[in-house]
């Protein structure tokens, strides 16, 4: 069985077997309780009155002119639509960097806020802590769209699984498979269906966004977020199995 509830552990998220405990949406507590899971206590609320699906019309709006055009400006209806509802999941404390003036300092001080000074070769320079009030902060908001996903996604697995397959490593929006998904719900540019990116012939999956794959050709694929340029660019294949 694929666990289907994620709890944060250590700064990573986990998706634990056992007796768990944790903050999840409504959603992904139905969804585990439909896959077997029980709710033993509940231990805390929140409930909205008014409800609505997020945004219908933009969504609409960027799926026609990305399904429509190509190169840049397709990636930059892409990336329109990733960025939008992250923003108000916004954390409301923030570091700035600024170039240091005895007015800042004074401001600092006056206002007690957490602050550092760093000597650069372009002056010195002052880190500080910035507590935001905006409007567009809304953290249920992405939390519930996070929710939204990922209960998609655990579907997903469940009927390639339930299908024979296997699934082999799974991102926030992507899956590798032992054997072809369904065809009926892979498609090149058309919303809701899954997007074949390659033919993996063989994967080494050491960790989350740690990984190295061959095609059927023998082409590379190596992803490595978090290291040095310099270094991932001096990698291979060979790399990830040694």
């Amino acid at each position: 069985a694929i666990p289907p509830l994620p709890v944060r552990h250590k700064g990573r998220l986990v998706f634990p077997t056992g007796t768990i405990k944790g903050t999840w949406c409504g959603c992904e507590l139905e969804n585990a309780v439909k896959h077997g899971c029980t709710v033993v206590k509940v231990y805390d609320c929140a409930a909205w009155v008014q409800t609505s699906y997020y945004f219908t019309g933009w969504v609409e709006k960027m799926a026609e002119r990305k399904c429509n055009t190509e190169g840049a400006e397709r990636a930059f209806y892409k990336l329109l639509q990733n960025s939008l509802y992250g923003k108000f999941a916004q954390k409301r404390t923030q570091t700035d960097v600024a170039e240091w003036t005895p007015e800042l300092d004074a401001k600092l001080h006056a206002r007690k806020a957490s602050h550092h000074l760093n000597c650069t070769e372009v002056g010195m320079l002052v880190e500080f802590d910035v507590t935001r009030f905006a409007s567009f902060m809304q953290p249920h908001i992405a939390a519930h769209i996070t929710a939204f996903a990922r209960v998609l996604l655990y579907d997903a697995m469940i009927t390639e699984q339930d299908h024979g397959n296997v699934v082999i490593y799974t991102d926030t929006d992507s899956l590798v498979t032992t054997l072809p998904m369904d065809a009926e719900t892979v498609g090149p540019t058309e919303y809701g269906l899954w997007k074949l990116e390659r033919e993996v012939g063989r994967g080494l999956y050491v960790s989350p966004k740690l990984y190295a794959e061959l095609d059927l050709e023998g082409c590379e694929t190596l992803k490595g977020k978090g290291l040095l340029r310099s270094y991932r660019e001096s990698l291979s294949f060979a790399s990830y199995e040694s």
